[in-house]
C-alpha cells in the first residue's frame, strides 16, 4: 500500500498485525526534533517518577492486552 508498510506476524505471515504510516519529508525534522525533545524531558525526571509511570503503562498494557 503506497499510505504504509503492513507488519506482519513473523510466525504466521498472512497474519498482518498493524501499520506503519508514511509521512512526508518535509515533516521528518518536526517529528526527529519532537522525539530529541522528549527525550530530554523524560531524562530528566527522576528514576522514582520514570518507573511509576512504566508501571502504569504496564498495568494498562495488561488490563487492554486483549483489546491491543
Amino acid at each position: 500500500d503506497k499510505n504504509g508498510l503492513d507488519i506482519t506476524n513473523p510466525a504466521q505471515q498472512s497474519d498482518v498485525v498493524g501499520c506503519i504510516k508514511y509521512t512526508p519529508k518535509e515533516n521528518a525534522s518536526v517529528i526527529i526534533d519532537t522525539a530529541l525533545l522528549e527525550f530530554n524531558n523524560w531524562a530528566v525526571e527522576s528514576v522514582e517518577t520514570r518507573a511509576q509511570i512504566l508501571e502504569r503503562v504496564a498495568d494498562a498494557l495488561e488490563e487492554n492486552g486483549p483489546e491491543l
